[in-house]
């Protein structure tokens, strides 16, 4: 992998993380899941080790499932929302080391 490509992948990477992290404060009930799940693996992409990488999306998937679906089951999205922005914190500081 080149470094223009390796650079495109991680400013792609980053507003994936930009987006869900503005979908996480507004709600995510208006979005459909599986562009959730490109969007959480596509942030996690970065992560040159591939079985945290898919656990850290996985992660990632499962708790904006649960924040997107809380207000159909009546449940309090606070720490799903909590869980999902220190999994993108924990991502994006994966992405960042070497």
């Amino acid at each position: 992998m080149n470094d223009t490509t390796k650079t495109s992948e991680q400013a792609d990477a980053a507003a994936a993380a930009t987006r869900l992290r503005a979908l996480i404060a507004a709600g995510t009930t208006q979005v459909d899941e599986h562009e959730l799940m490109r969007l959480a693996d596509l942030a996690a992409s970065p992560i040159s080790n591939k079985e945290a990488r898919e656990k850290l999306a996985e992660l990632l998937i499962g708790a904006l499932t649960v924040l997107r679906f809380a207000p159909i089951f009546s449940n309090d999205p606070e720490a799903a929302r909590r869980q999902a922005l220190s999994l993108l914190d924990t991502i994006e500081l994966g992405a960042s080391l070497p």
